[in-house]
């Protein structure tokens, strides 16, 4: 038999999910509804009756009728159901060893576990009506299959045609089953009633048995008491419903009584306010009138201040930007020694593209001019073609669309690869980058990198990245987009269900735009992907124990700052388009923008006894970082963590956290659980 799509059986899928409710919800019926306990009686003295036996329940559940099955000699019971969530109730009252010889989980649809002709008796209860219509005969069939003797429903009354009966739990049905039987060629008997609402089918295969049945006078008796509890129990809510109601309405009465008494007295201490009310205006009518006018002219003066603070505000960001610029020009302009690349340059009269360095045979960068003029043009018509033309067209706009042509590229290519080549050769390796923007990490690691797959949740920042690729003539990138919830879960690491282990994991100014959750479940997936003996390279993230925001929000000690602090400071920053999103969740879209990350997710994600740090930014070729630093306040903090947290890696200090982290060993941490 076929197992079953989600959509083609959305109310199996139902009882997969919801299973674990269905003890009490059941124990919540049985209070109100005879039916459920009538069913034990019929079952628990007709099997006995029968007995010895063995015994299959299909559609077992959480073992309400196994349960009290069990105390009856000689039946060998057996239980089978497509729900994890409901054969786990089982556990409240079977031992495991039990659960694991006697009961089985399967596809709705799926043939059963055992062979031909296995079981002396087959029954089921209340299970069929959850089988969708043109799956009955299918499920019958392999029923008949493995019974020997006979087969026992307690399902809908006697219908002639299949009737949608409720739309409750994705769908519900009352099924012909002796026309369902009569074409498999099998007879099928309606036995005594004993339910108002449900009917007993029996089949028998092996007339030559002796079957004992209840007698008719036992199934008559057990329909009078099904029917008598049901209206004793109906005309009992009735008559409790009613008197709820006039309980409710002469409370009402008193309430309304009562309000009325307490409004009549309230109308009169509000007349006698109201007169002294009205003397009381009238004197300060007049001095209103004197206070408005002062507040007239202090709001003048107020305005003529304001408007001076906003003019020294704008020359300070003014000057913030040029300072903050002049540093990075000047560690864009710092090559490697003995080097004689500029930034960005490439012959005039070239080619350009890419380069191969015959000592070593790795590609390098050669941009021309041509291809910045064309970089520049697919970057104003992919990643910043909604951005604001106002600040575009401003200086800081224009710098950062320069520093998207080229400048980040050059920063990777000139201190991030040798900073990685310093400790681990990327040569021929394969390369996982996680958030590639528009792909200024993404070449220079491609031309040296065997193949590199690159995600990102923006398809513009894609088709940016893509299309600079292809213009400096690189082949060996293979580009994704990313659903946006990726992280939110551990179950994110089906995004990259179809990818091998890499040796490289790249993480670029990512994680400071996560949320917490979303950070720990990042980590924990993608050290699953990466191979023992790779690297996790984590660059420019801002470290929430430094005492300066320098990624984000320009602010000393926003770090230190609560989520619902920060959220109100933000409004404080020199950066007039950085603004919080007031719409949907105000928390998230403020780590959107970027929050300090720290040692305390690593250490929440990864075992620390399965990694070495082996390069940071105490390197060398990072010395020069410019993070608004202060050399006093780094050295206190890397002698606190040198005495407090001897565990914890120096690179973790660092304004920047900038860290190459080796996997020594692949296993899952054991003492992590699933976030969110």
């Amino acid at each position: 038999m076929a197992v079953v799509s989600r959509r083609e059986g959305n109310n199996y899928q139902w009882w997969q999910e919801h299973g674990e409710s269905w003890p009490e919800e059941i124990k919540r019926r049985k209070g109100f509804a005879p039916i459920y306990h009538i069913q034990e009686i019929f079952l628990a003295e007709y099997l006995s009756r029968n007995a010895p036996a063995k015994v299959l329940e299909f559609g077992c559940g959480f073992g309400r009728h196994l349960k009290y099955l069990s105390r009856i000699e000689g039946l060998e019971l057996y239980g089978y159901d497509q729900s994890s969530t409901m054969i786990a109730g089982m556990h409240e009252w079977a031992p495991t060893d039990w659960i694991t010889r006697r009961i089985a989980l399967g596809g709705a649809l799926q043939s059963l576990p055992y062979p031909d002709k296995f079981f002396d008796i087959v029954f089921t209860v209340s299970v069929l009506i959850h089988i969708r219509p043109e799956h009955v005969q299918a499920i019958l069939k392999e029923l008949v299959r493995v019974c020997r003797w006979q087969i026992i429903h307690i399902e809908n009354n006697h219908i002639p045609d299949t009737k949608l009966s409720s739309k409750a739990h994705d769908g519900s049905w009352m099924h012909p089953i002796e026309q369902h039987y009569g074409a498999l060629g099998n007879d099928c008997e309606l036995m005594g009633k004993c339910f108002a609402i449900e009917d007993i089918y029996r089949v028998v295969f092996d007339p030559s048995r002796k079957i004992y049945d209840l007698n008719r006078v036992t199934l008559g008796n057990l329909f009078v008491m099904d029917q008598s509890i049901s209206t004793f129990v109906n005309d009992a809510n009735q008559s409790n419903a009613d008197l709820s109601a006039q309980l409710a309405s002469e409370q009402e009465v008193n309430r309304n009584l009562s309000a009325q008494l307490a409004s009549e007295q309230e109308v009169n201490r509000n007349l006698s306010a109201q007169l002294a009310s009205e003397q009381e205006v009238n004197r300060n009518l007049s001095a209103q009138l004197a206070s408005e006018q002062e507040v007239n002219r202090n709001l003048s003066a107020q305005l003529a201040s304001e408007q001076e603070v906003n003019r020294k505000l704008s020359a300070q960001l003014d000057a913030f930007e040029k300072q903050l610029a002049g540093l990075l020009q000047t560690d864009r302009a710092e090559i490697s020694p003995g080097s004689t690349q500029q930034p960005c340059a490439g012959e005039e009269d070239g080619a350009g593209g890419m380069q191969t360095d015959q000592a070593d045979h790795k590609r390098k960068l050669d941009i021309t001019e041509q291809h910045k003029s064309k970089f520049r043009k697919i970057l104003l018509e992919t990643y910043f073609a909604n951005r604001d033309p106002v600040h575009l067209n401003s200086e800081t706009g224009r710098r950062d669309i320069e520093d998207h042509v080229c400048g980040r590229m050059l920063d990777v290519e000139n201190r991030m690869l040798p900073w990685v080549g310093e400790v681990y050769d990327i040569t021929g390796k394969s390369v996982l980058e996680i958030g590639c923007g528009t792909g200024s990490a993404t070449v220079p690691f491609a031309l040296r990198a065997h193949t590199v797959y690159s995600y990102d949740i923006d398809e513009q920042s894609l088709k940016a990245a893509n299309q600079r690729a292809t213009l400096l003539g690189v082949d060996n990138i293979n580009f994704y987009l990313l659903d946006a919830g990726w992280a939110r879960s551990e179950e994110g690491v089906k995004s990259f269900s179809d990818m091998p282990q890499v040796d490289v994991v790249l993480l670029i100014a990512l994680l400071e735009h996560l949320t917490i959750e979303e950070r720990i479940n990042a980590l924990r997936i993608l050290w699953r992907i990466l191979r023992p003996g790779g690297i996790l390279a984590v660059y420019e993230t801002p470290n929430r124990i430094g005492y300066f925001d320098w990624h984000s929000f320009l602010l000393p000690f926003f770090h230190y700052l609560p989520d619902q602090l920060a959220l109100l400071y933000s409004v404080k920053t020199p950066r007039p388009y950085f603004k919080v999103d007031p719409r949907g969740d105000l928390n998230e879209n403020l780590y959107r923008l970027g929050r300090g990350v720290s040692y305390h997710e690593f250490e929440l994600a990864l075992n620390f006894e399965d990694l070495t740090v082996i390069n940071d930014g105490y390197s060398k070729h990072l010395r020069h970082r410019q993070t608004l630093s202060h050399n006093s306040f780094d050295k206190a903090v890397l002698e606190i963590f040198e005495k407090h947290l001897p565990h914890i890696p120096r690179g973790f200090t660092k304004p920047s956290l900038d860290l190459i982290i080796r996997k020594e060993r692949d296993r899952d941490p054991a003492h992590c659980s699933v976030v969110g």
